[in-house]
């Protein structure tokens, strides 16, 4: 039998809603869980199950599934617990079918089958509201937490019989087997404020979620890139401007004192860590394995930000890491065996005035981090000059494509540079600014590199764009002779072009790339003609070898073209152009390299 119960998750502080799916099927016993579980929810199924066989309720032998959706989003916390339960329960037909449709179940249980306090009630009852869910179940603990919410029913419970029983009952009987909690906020609110506000008594941390008393002022961080020498804090209040209902200070943010003072110590030990505190733009960047061993920061470093020069993980060692990840093999480095579902955070910090911003802060697994940086590579890889010894293009090497070499501050776009950190560790698509940046710096030098040639190949095979595909096989790693795509195949003749021009004249100092790149990128029509017949006259200049083996280049690739020439290439067909233009380029070298 199936069955679906809801139920829900946070993921920072935002709640979201998570369907549970329990199948029973005939088979050999077993108890599956899928859906992207963290080790605590895994450890759902022993306590469900003893939980059930303690209350009277002994599980059948049979083949249990339990699926956590959507299963691209990691499941934390001990709370799926109950829903589980509910959920095995209507699927062996304990409890009427559909009798847990329109509920929302919450909660952790314990072996004897009573329900402990759960984490998150608050933001995911609010969630359950906004979603049209007309009932919430959660622990009794929690009741009066969950109640302050309008437009939603929720009722307390102590154990999971009360549940059953509660499931049974239809109508005005399921108000006196779980009765609805009411909290009037109104009075609730009006008792805070005779009692002088929230300043300096306990309250609900929302960083903890327990009652303790606020933090009056958060503890100084420093370290940070820009910020101010003598630190500065993450959350303040410095003006009467931004606080609420005239609280003061700490009042303003549910955050208790232990919790400001654990992640002020924290953070202040990993910004005092030089080998693993990386500054890009006016981000500094910090990042941490749970459990705090080196080694997995080590690993994340030579993955983000590339292989120093100072030892630890080699190219080689990166590059076996990347291949074990995707054959889904484990890792040992520095005779440590890596853990891929440990949890691995990555935090950007950024001066803003009296207080710091959070640039971003990313939360996965190790393994799924380091997949998405390893495919981010792979979608870089593409032929490079003899000269070029870097084996991997690095995030600093990426962000200088973008910035002027002759401008006086060469730091790339900070808003630029942290987006484009956060799309490589997520595996999202790049920011339109990344590639905005390289095709500006392009149009002013007229020089497609490597790093600006691999920009615009990884972007439009992450991004994706009709006019600059890798079906039309535009996006390879070197050149395509069988490409027909008209702007790839125009930007492979500019190169001919040039390469005729400089055989013809040799020693030239500006070429047709110094005066007629750009406007062939972008207006081929307007140009081409012209470019051919300055060819025809350079064709006269060369030997009868040359003569032979230029003429049939350019008239093999005119072929391609066709009859007329696009009057006008769009940003996408630019990159594709950009990409036949540097392969090209680059082909040629690696000819007279074989030589």
């Amino acid at each position: 039998m199936y069955s679906a119960v809801h139920s829900g998750a946070l993921q920072g502080v935002c709640a979201y809603m998570v369907s549970v799916e329990v199948d029973i099927a005939r088979g050999l016993p077993a108890f599956l869980m899928v859906g992207s579980l963290s080790t605590e929810v895994r450890e759902s199924r022993e306590r469900v199950t003893v939980a059930l066989k303690n209350v009277g309720l002994n599980l059948p032998p049979c083949r249990i599934t339990v699926n956590l959706s959507p299963a691209d989003r990691r499941k934390e916390g001990t709370a799926f617990d109950l829903p589980i339960a509910v959920g095995m329960l209507e699927a062996m037909e304990l409890v009427p079918a559909g009798a847990a449709e329109g509920l929302l179940f919450l909660g952790e249980l314990g072996l004897n089958g009573e329900l402990k306090k759960a984490r998150g009630v608050l933001p995911i009852v609010r969630a359950a509201a906004a979603e049209g869910i007309r009932e919430c179940i959660v622990p009794g603990a929690n009741a009066r937490e969950g109640g302050v919410i309008p437009g939603i029913r929720v009722r307390g419970a102590e154990n999971i019989l009360e549940i059953m029983h509660f499931l049974m009952a239809r109508g005005e009987e399921r108000d006196r087997v779980l009765p609805r909690t009411f909290v009037d906020t109104e009075s609730l609110f009006a008792e805070t404020e005779r009692d002088g506000g929230l300043q300096g008594r306990p309250d609900f941390a929302e960083v903890t979620g327990q009652e303790t008393a606020l933090a009056t002022l958060h503890p100084i961080i420093k370290g940070v890139a820009g910020a101010q020498a003598m630190g500065t804090s993450l959350v303040s209040f410095n003006a009467p401007a931004f606080c609420s209902y005239e609280k003061e200070q700490g009042a303003n943010a549910s955050v208790g004192a232990y919790a400001a003072f654990a992640y002020a110590a924290a953070l202040n030990e990993l910004l005092e860590d030089r080998e693993h505190k990386k500054i890009i733009g006016d981000t500094t960047v910090v990042y941490w394995a749970e459990g705090g061993e080196s080694v997995y920061q080590d690993v994340a470093m030579a993955a983000m930000f590339g292989i120093g020069d100072g030892g630890g993980i080699t190219d080689p060692e990166l590059s076996m890491i990347f291949e074990r990840l995707r054959r889904g093999e484990k890792i040992e480095i520095e005779d440590q065996w890596l853990d891929s579902e440990k949890h691995f955070y990555v935090l950007g910090l950024a001066p803003n005035a009296a207080r710091l911003t959070v640039r971003f802060f990313l939360t996965d697994s190790f393994g799924n981090m380091l997949k998405n940086i390893g495919e981010h590579y792979k979608r870089l890889e593409i032929v490079k000059p003899s000269y070029d010894a870097l084996f991997t293009l690095p995030m600093w090497k990426l962000l200088m494509e973008t910035v002027n070499k002759n401008a006086k501050d060469k730091s790339p776009s900070p808003q630029m540079a942290a987006d484009t950190l956060q799309a490589v560790i997520m595996g999202t698509p790049y920011p339109a600014s990344l590639l905005n940046g390289v095709m500006m710096r392009i149009r002013a030098e007229r020089e497609v590199t490597r790093g600006r040639a691999a920009i615009i190949k990884a972007y439009y095979l992450r991004n994706g764009n009709q006019d600059c595909s890798e079906e039309e096989g535009v996006l390879g790693m070197e050149l395509n002779n069988e490409c027909t795509n008209v702007p790839y195949t125009l930007g492979r003749l500019f190169a001919v072009l040039e390469h005729l021009q400089q055989e013809a004249n040799p020693g030239i100092n500006t070429t047709i790339k110094d005066k007629y790149f750009n406007a062939a990128a972008s207006s081929p029509a307007h140009i081409f003609p012209m470019l051919i017949n300055l060819g025809q006259k350079h064709l006269r200049k060369v030997n009868e070898g040359k003569k032979i083996y230029f003429d049939r280049q350019i008239g093999e690739l005119m072929g391609l073209i066709g009859v007329e020439y696009p009057k006008h290439l769009n940003l996408p067909r630019q990159g594709a152009f950009h990409l036949g233009y540097y392969c090209q380029t680059q082909k040629r070298y690696q000819k007279k390299e074989d030589k």
